[in-house]
């Protein structure tokens, strides 16, 4: 029985012009270039919140918060996936980013370069080259000098200094409220953890569900190919490719069954069926064409039978 043959995953890898698009997260933010800088609030929450934080490449949970802007990744654990993500400071709560918010990062991600305004650099460089010296008031000069030939004895109060020695002897300590520090204390030593999104975990479970269950009916590899194409834009994330490329009828059962966003365990399960149906199903084999099965490498760092000795694709999983 032919199956697909698992390898080291190895993720966030970009070779050629068909490989999977990296998050604007990965590409403008790494932990190493936050830490030399300013402290990364995000960093520091998704730490007390008990994540293991890692540098912003490949599979990881991409957190922006939503008042600095500050950006921060962890390793996905049992209760958030891998993804792009936006914390809610106010509520305090972590919810998936939509579209629309990764094509604004996106946009916001790409410096743009104010214009030089030469004639303004001149004249600052000529008015910098020329001191401007101040008037001096010559009147006001001889007034002064006057004054310091002549000192100026003020008369001492005697009763207000002993007065105000007094006072300084005696320190003047404020009560201390020993039950508020230890509450503020108590406080700040335990992190709240804000809360999970738990609709973002349900809906993954319930894709992994129907993409078990789903039914493959292709019989060629043109067909084969094309569907896959639509599964893997959806699990990249890439809508506005999703939107114009040509679907057949495979294509669109798999949207209207499980819509234009997959998790990458229904994404892959999904694959795997589908090799399951071309390669034990139909009379003779199939196989997607070479660009998918890139793809397919890339993204969950599986092989397909047919390269099991193909350099180009055994490259891109073990680099």
């Amino acid at each position: 029985m032919k199956k697909l043959v698992k390898v080291s995953a190895v993720l966030g890898i970009i070779l050629g012009t068909q490989s999977a698009i990296a998050t604007p997260f990965q590409a403008e933010v790494s932990q190493t270039e936050a830490s030399e800088q300013t402290p990364n609030q995000m960093i520091e929450l998704l730490q007390d919140w008990g994540f293991e934080t890692v540098e912003c490449q490949g599979d990881v949970v991409n957190m922006k918060h939503d008042v600095t802007g500050e950006i921060g990744c962890a390793v996905p654990d049992g209760e958030i996936q891998a993804g792009n993500f936006i914390y809610n400071s106010a509520e305090n709560t972590i919810s998936p980013m939509t579209a629309e918010q990764s094509n604004q990062l996106e946009a916001e991600a790409t410096p743009q370069n104010p214009p030089i305004d030469n004639a303004g650099a001149a004249e600052t460089e000529e008015q910098s080259a020329t001191p401007q010296n101040p008037p001096i008031d010559n009147a006001g000069a001889a007034e002064t000098e006057e004054q310091s030939a002549t000192p100026q004895t003020s008369p001492i109060d005697n009763a207000g200094a002993a007065e105000t020695e007094e006072q300084s002897a005696t320190p003047q300590t404020s009560p201390i409220d020993n039950a508020g520090a230890a509450e503020t204390e108590e406080q700040n030593a335990t992190p709240q953890t804000p809360l999970i999104d738990n609709s973002v975990a349900a809906e993954t479970e319930e894709q992994s569900a129907k993409a078990q269950e789903f039914v493959f009916g292709f019989d060629n590899a043109y067909d084969y190919s094309a569907c896959l194409d639509v599964i893997l834009l959806a699990y990249e994330g890439r809508q506005s490719a999703l939107e114009r490329v040509s679907k057949n009828q495979c294509a669109r059962n798999v949207l209207s069954t499980f819509g234009t966003n997959l998790s990458k365990d229904a994404a892959f399960q999904l694959v795997k069926s589908a090799n399951a149906h071309a390669t034990e199903v139909l009379r003779n084999p199939l196989y997607p064409v070479f660009g998918i099965r890139r793809r397919v490498a890339i993204n969950f760092g599986y092989v397909y039978d047919l390269d099991e000795n193909n350099s180009d694709i055994l490259e891109l999983i073990n680099s």
